[in-house]
């Protein structure tokens, strides 16, 4: 007969979380992110938990893509993009969700084909940070999805002129330290590049 664990913070090591004043953290993702539907996707490893915080959530093995298939990119325009990962649920019960606010430029015939194309697809999205991390949201079982996708061509010369986007899912973001598989490169321009 197995034996049942009566708790499960026994092995947990606490781990000192510091901060050296003098290391720059930077805000921000980068200018340019990368997508792929979950479909398009083998397999994604997951993260090889020890007994430090870190390795929870760090996926160093690449990801399989289905033959022929990988990563696009995605441009964004500067300062208009953030990753969020917050607490939601009951006391008790909380999970972790992930948003990615983004916003690429320009009312043009390409975003309005990715916003009817994509607009209930299953996606899995890498986010480069402004620290040189690149942060996973989504996977093939909790895929990151668009909650909005809203174009506007802008009012004034001074609007920003459109796509904003807030896609979310219903997973904490993993670390991935592993290349990034990419689609073929004559397939076309980035969305929004």
């Amino acid at each position: 007969m197995a034996e049942v664990k009566k708790n499960c913070w026994g092995d947990e090591v606490v781990e000192d979380i510091g901060l050296c004043p003098q290391e720059d953290v930077d805000a921000g993702i980068a200018e340019e992110i990368y997508y792929a539907p979950a479909e398009h996707i083998k397999s994604i490893p997951t993260p090889a938990a020890a007994t430090d915080h870190a390795s929870y959530v760090t996926i160093a093995e690449p990801i399989v893509m289905e033959t022929g298939k990988g990563f696009a990119k995605m441009k964004l325009q500067v300062d208009l993009n953030g990753l969020k990962a917050a607490l939601v649920g009951n006391k008790g019960n909380k999970k972790v969700q992930t948003t990615l606010e983004a916003f690429i430029a320009g009312f043009k015939a390409q975003l309005v084909g990715f916003q009817e194309k994509y607009k209930n697809a299953r996606l899995v999205f890498a986010i480069p940070d402004g620290n040189g991390n690149t942060w996973l949201i989504g996977d093939k079982l909790k895929p990151a999805r668009f909650e909005n996708f809203d174009l506007d061509t802008g009012k004034t010369n001074e609007d920003n002129n459109g796509a904003t986007l807030n896609i979310v899912a219903n997973k904490g973001p993993r670390l991935y330290t592993a290349e990034l598989p990419m689609a073929n490169a004559a397939v076309g321009p980035p969305v929004g590049g």
